[in-house]
């Protein structure tokens, strides 16, 4: 749990209803962008890090959200993969990866059902020419929604 009472990863059927049915209040304006440019940061600073491990021939990984989502199956299997090299194992990727189902997605409909102020959102991101794209489309910004219609 979340210090503020909000459920982080549910566990129950009860949880998943009062995770899908809590809205949050985002940050808006400069204090929006200012968030975003800290995780923006944050990511730059890791490519950093792979580009000079890769460089020392320290083998690196790189796995996002979307791939996750897009091919759960085959997403897990390369992690693991990834991790088993050089190990004598008995077992294999597919022996390790999660069961089909495993995870669940708690929000399957666009931002603006789960985000209280989605429109302050939305608005501030529109003016900036760094994240406007990404709410240019309202679905393109839900990886389970595409032209619409639930994936």
């Amino acid at each position: 749990m979340h210090a503020r009472g909000n459920v982080a990863h549910p566990h129950t059927s009860g949880e998943m209803d009062q995770v899908r049915d809590t809205k949050v209040r985002l940050p808006t304006g400069k204090d929006l962008l200012a968030d975003l440019d800290e995780s923006s940061g944050k990511f730059e600073f890791m490519e950093n890090l792979q580009h000079r491990a890769e460089k020392m021939g320290v083998p690196t990984l790189r796995i996002t959200y979307e791939d996750i989502v897009e091919k759960e199956e085959e997403a897990f299997a390369g992690v693991f993969d990834f991790l088993l090299q050089g190990v004598n194992a008995t077992c294999g990727a597919s022996d390790l990866a999660p069961q089909h189902g495993a995870m669940t997605r708690i929000h399957t409909e666009p931002s603006s059902t789960y985000v209280a102020n989605w429109n302050a959102v939305k608005a501030t991101l529109m003016k900036s020419p760094v994240y406007g794209k990404f709410v240019s489309d309202e679905h393109a910004l839900h990886p389970y929604v595409k032209n619409g219609t639930r994936r």
